[in-house]
């Protein structure tokens, strides 16, 4: 049983190196001066006058204009469609539907480019965003561009712990791409040609509430659609960390719940071979095998923690890597906590 268990171990850290090693090799993309290719941006928003008009306000200032800029307001009970009206360069449409994946439909429909660039209206982007892309789009021609989500964070633990835990997502994502099977990406900031997108509609998985973004990323893999990960600081969009709790934990057990319909392959068995490493240790402590424990749990630690360090810099993530030790004394607990209701409990988006 526990040569099993190292094995288990050694196969985690072997694709950590493998991502690291795809990331190491790729250079940072450039991005081109005079690049000529229209974009439509969509942004699907559900109650976030809070924070749409700030997102707004960025890509105004965008280097490189983009062609259309649609908001789709999806049954929101506040000011986000008045927010949204005060912008006389955006165009805001009504969800005909119920759920983000019937807004981004409507959203992706009422586009008038081929090229569809996505985020969520929390967010913040960087002024060369939409130039970053572009480029993507023209140097390599991708149906599907992943581009980098980083989250900042303040002084708070809580914060904090969020980050690193997303970073190291953001690194995975970033690292399985590089190799030529993505595992995941997040739709914070995806760009895609409309009519791949309209083709994989059927795929998408309407009876989940969420995951447009990893069902079309695992139907362009089955397609054979080419798929660019974008390493570009250029290109990153930033987000914020959930205020509570509950916040947190209804995200993450949103992100769980939509991997009951998951068929890709690679990301079933990366989902089963990191669950299995991470609640490892709680397994071995239940059999009152301490020693073993704590070797399966340095183990994954330090794997992490080495894996991290390679994608801090570019993440501006460097000061977060001590809260990898912290963070990993919690993660088998956390991971219990969120999996298992994820799996068996109905959840809604917003």
């Amino acid at each position: 049983m526990m040569l099993f268990l190292y094995l288990l171990l050694c196969l985690y850290a072997l694709f950590l190196c493998c991502c690291v090693y795809a990331w190491q090799k790729t250079k940072r993309e450039k991005i081109i001066g005079n690049v000529r290719t229209d974009l439509s941006v969509v942004i699907c928003a559900r109650n976030e006058a809070g924070k749409i008009g700030s997102l707004l306000r960025d890509i105004e200032k965008q280097s490189y204009k983009a062609k259309e800029i649609i908001v789709v307001d999806d049954n929101s009970s506040d000011r986000t469609a008045e927010i949204v009206s005060s912008f006389p360069d955006v165009r805001l449409i009504q969800n005909t539907g119920i759920g983000k994946k019937q807004a981004l439909k409507c959203g992706v429909e009422a586009a008038i480019c081929d090229n569809i660039v996505c985020t969520d209206a929390d967010c913040h982007v960087s002024d060369t965003w939409l130039q970053a892309i572009a480029s993507c789009f023209v140097t390599y021609n991708p149906s599907l561009i992943i581009a980098p989500v980083r989250m900042i964070s303040n002084h708070t633990c809580w914060q904090q712990l969020q980050a690193v835990e997303f970073l190291s997502l953001a690194a995975v994502t970033a690292g399985s791409a590089l190799l030529g099977h993505p595992t995941m990406c997040n739709g914070a900031n995806l760009a895609f040609r409309r009519e791949v997108w309209l083709r994989s509609f059927g795929d998408l998985k309407m009876e989940e509430p969420s995951g447009d973004d990893m069902f079309f990323m695992m139907y362009c893999k089955k397609q054979g659609e080419p798929i660019r990960y974008l390493k570009s600081q250029d290109a990153m969009v930033t987000i914020e960390p959930n205020e509570t709790i509950e916040q947190f934990r209804n995200q993450r057990r949103r992100w769980v719940s939509k991997s009951k319909s998951y068929r890709d392959v690679s990301v079933i068995l990366l989902g089963l071979l990191t669950f299995a490493v991470t609640v490892m240790p709680l397994f071995l402590l239940l059999f009152g095998l301490w020693q073993q424990a704590l070797i399966c749990w340095t183990g994954k630690t330090l794997a992490d923690a080495l894996f991290v360090l390679n994608f801090a810099s570019f993440f501006n993530g460097k000061q977060l890597v001590s809260k990898i030790i912290p963070l990993a004394m919690l993660y088998p607990f956390y991971v219990l906590y969120v999996t298992v209701p994820g799996l068996f409990c109905k959840v809604k988006w917003k």
